[in-house]
């Protein structure tokens, strides 16, 4: 069946070319509806209780894409009315940025940034920093004002007035579709106050996610490199242009197929599947070598082209349909996982796969068939001489003259050895830990984590079962043992808070 299949293909060559060529300009054609897109949930499972709790904190509360910029004077500590007018015009710009959760806005200068004094009728509650004061004695009493409430220390000034934060916090909406959309409106704000006198640095969940997606966008200048390589392997192992051109053929069209079907569907790009393309490049070209390099024996044996074709084609087609199939299959018990990206992952991946194997079963046969056969004599013998192939003909010779045992023996001791290493992993998901040491958001990421409580943010969510739950003196309590076990408890905690602490400071105040 499959010999006969093969004949068709052979006898019907131009038809068949023609045909996978419109196909391949119908689905490529949807590449352009691609985009990248980094969504956290997708990477999460969310029926997980820690996703179902942020979750609902993000319902309530917001807080799920934030953004830390911090200002550090280069001389001296942000007392000073240049720096703070500074500050004062970063917030009020982000104020104005649609999508901005105004109420999640802190610094400062925000409006929710209060001082709480005590008078002796209760207490005054008034804004921080209404305006820039310009006087020693305006300055010093809002060092004053800022001191006296524990909250901001280490929140959004540091514990020696050195630096200071401003966290926003956004929600996505028409004109902000993304992160990297959130960063470019926070850039062009902080770009205007960067100058000699101060430095500024970005951070947050919002940046490093935007940071990820950049480097999804990345993967087309990998994917050209890929190329390269596998085309400069390809020519080392046939020493022909037939030899590198024909695996990459299928490769290439192998991942439009791809690509165009995830278009098709409207599923965008992740930092998962983002690297599909390549690994449907690689799979596919070196299932195409083994038919290339079956042709090359069959045509040095029979010396008749198409004959060859049919001949190699359906003597390994069997295998290539199994090997295809059972890759394809392992991509999709993806589908078990409860992660969407891993589940986009491993669909797009058998799909290329199997885009592949049709190619490899269709068009590469009749585009095979077309072209001229090989001239050189060595490739005819099926004696191909290159460099690649001159090393395994040495390690064959080496292992088949009486040196099994001993090259057996020294694979065994290193797989030993290396296996050992498998104690030594750690299953960790810290997003920073995608990005070099070297990178401008480490080194953002490491100064302020220097200078204030902390960058890294773990939301507890307290519920109580009915109306006023949280007023009650006994929770009141109970969080703030809370906050007190894990300041003590951890020295990696630099910094708690909670709305206890605004009762603790109002209470104070009035008594």
């Amino acid at each position: 069946m499959l010999r006969k299949y093969v004949e068709n293909i052979v006898r019907f060559r131009i038809a068949v070319i023609i045909l996978i060529a419109v196909v391949t300009i119908l689905i490529g054609s949807r590449i352009k509806e691609l985009k990248v897109e980094v969504d956290p949930d997708k990477n999460l499972p969310q029926s997980h209780p820690y996703v179902v709790a942020q979750n609902q904190i993000d319902k309530v509360f917001g807080g799920r894409n934030i953004v830390v910029i911090g200002v550090i004077p280069k001389e001296g500590d942000i007392f000073q009315p240049k720096i703070l007018e500074k500050i004062m015009r970063i917030t009020q710009k982000i104020n104005e940025i649609p999508g901005v959760i105004k109420t999640n806005i802190f610094s400062i200068a925000a409006r929710k940034a209060k001082d709480i004094k005590g008078t002796e009728e209760g207490m005054i509650v008034r804004r921080l920093m209404e305006s820039v004061p310009q006087t020693k004695e305006g300055l010093d009493e809002l060092r004053n004002k800022i001191y006296r409430n524990p909250l901001f220390i280490n929140s959004i000034i540091s514990k020696d007035g050195r630096a200071a934060q401003v966290i926003a916090d956004f929600r996505f909406n028409k004109e902000l579709k993304g992160y990297p959309d959130i960063e470019k409106r926070i850039k062009e704000i902080v770009s205007n106050e960067e100058d000699l006198s101060v430095s500024i640095h970005l951070n947050g969940p919002s940046i490093a996610l935007s940071w990820l997606a950049a480097y999804s966008q990345k993967m087309g200048k990998l994917f050209l490199l890929a190329m390269i390589v596998i085309g400069i392997v390809l020519y080392l192992v046939f020493g022909t242009f037939q030899g590198m051109f024909l695996p990459l053929l299928t490769a290439i069209i192998s991942v439009v197929w791809g690509l165009g079907i995830m278009g098709l569907m409207h599923v965008p790009m992740d930092p998962f599947n983002a690297s599909t393309p390549i690994l449907i490049l690689a799979i596919a070209a070196g299932h195409s070598i083994q038919i290339l390099k079956r042709y090359y024996e069959e045509y040095a044996i029979i010396g008749d082209n198409r004959l060859a074709v049919i001949e190699s084609t359906s003597r390994i087609g069997i295998v290539m349909i199994t090997a295809g199939l059972i890759a394809a299959a392992s991509f999709l018990s993806l589908l078990t996982f409860d992660t969407m990206s891993i589940r986009n992952f491993g669909i797009f991946t058998a799909l290329g796969i199997l885009s592949a194997l049709i190619i490899e079963m269709t068009f590469i046969p009749a585009l095979r068939a077309i072209l001229r056969p090989p001239k050189n004599k060595e490739i005819k013998e099926g004696l191909i001489i290159a460099p690649l192939n001159m090393t395994l003909d040495k390690l064959s010779h080496l292992i088949t003259n009486g040196r099994a045992k001993a090259v057996i023996s020294v694979i065994c001791i290193i797989a030993i050895a290396v296996a050992g290493g498998g104690y030594l992993l750690n299953v960790d998901n810290s997003l920073k830990s995608n990005f070099k040491k070297s990178t401008l958001l480490i080194k953002d990421d490491n100064i302020m984590n220097s200078h204030f409580g902390g960058t890294n943010s773990l939301n507890l969510f307290v519920e109580g079962g009915k109306s006023d739950d949280m007023k009650r003196p006994d929770v009141l309590k109970a969080i703030e043992g809370l906050q007190s076990f894990l300041e003590n408890k951890f020295s990696d905690v630099g910094k708690t808070i909670s709305f206890v602490d605004f009762i603790k400071k109002m209470n104070q105040a009035m008594h």
